[in-house]
């Protein structure tokens, strides 16, 4: 008896050692890759929060806006609403499955 007891109890933690790590175990919902991109903005939607950059290498494109995207131009911080079409920007942005998502913007010239 005492022998079944020891091993029902090293097959428990044996179980326990090999499930312990699953339990633990986390899917990655949101995988982002972070680009940057330099162009000059053909499009502004302040109301769908997008800027639109089309770069020199046929590069670019649309770009989400969100309460977290910095913008800068110069040493100033401005609002989408403050950006012209036309002026030259830098976007630093993350690509993830709800799309590309802008965390900064420089503008680095106006006409």
């Amino acid at each position: 008896m005492n022998r079944i007891r020891s091993f029902a109890v090293a097959l428990a933690v044996l179980f326990a050692l090999g499930v312990a790590p699953l339990a633990h175990a986390q899917t990655i919902k949101d995988q982002t890759e972070t680009a940057a991109v330099t162009g000059d903005i053909t499009a502004l939607d302040v109301a769908a929060g997008t800027l639109t950059v089309k770069g020199p290498n046929k590069d670019g494109g649309t770009y989400k806006v969100d309460q977290y995207t910095g913008i800068m131009n110069g040493a100033q911080k401005v609002a989408l609403k403050d950006l012209k079409t036309g002026w030259r920007v830098v976007v630093n942005y993350d690509t993830t499955d709800k799309g590309k998502v802008a965390k900064l913007i420089e503008v680095v010239q106006t006409p």
